[in-house]
């Protein structure tokens, strides 16, 4: 799971770091279906199936959720 913020840099992660031992702080979703999706809608989006990257280097499919506030400035995301 993860939160990333509107600008799409993900601010929160679990696991912090991926099995190369990289941080998942950062990494930045914006060139995704999904987020671009999110953004528009601003309602919950399921992804096609897409190769992960950050955690899972694997097929995932992935549910994003807007977070409930006024200025919609955190998402939440993660596979």
């Amino acid at each position: 799971m993860c939160v990333a913020n509107a600008q799409a840099p993900t601010v929160a992660f679990s696991p912090a770091v991926n099995k190369n031992g990289q941080s998942t702080i950062g990494l930045n979703f914006a060139d995704r279906a999904y987020f671009k999706e999110l953004m528009v809608t601003r309602r919950p989006v399921l992804s096609e199936v897409l190769v992960g990257r950050g955690v899972a280097f694997s097929p995932v499919v992935t549910l994003s959720v807007p977070s409930q506030g006024d200025q919609f400035s955190r998402l939440r995301l993660g596979p």
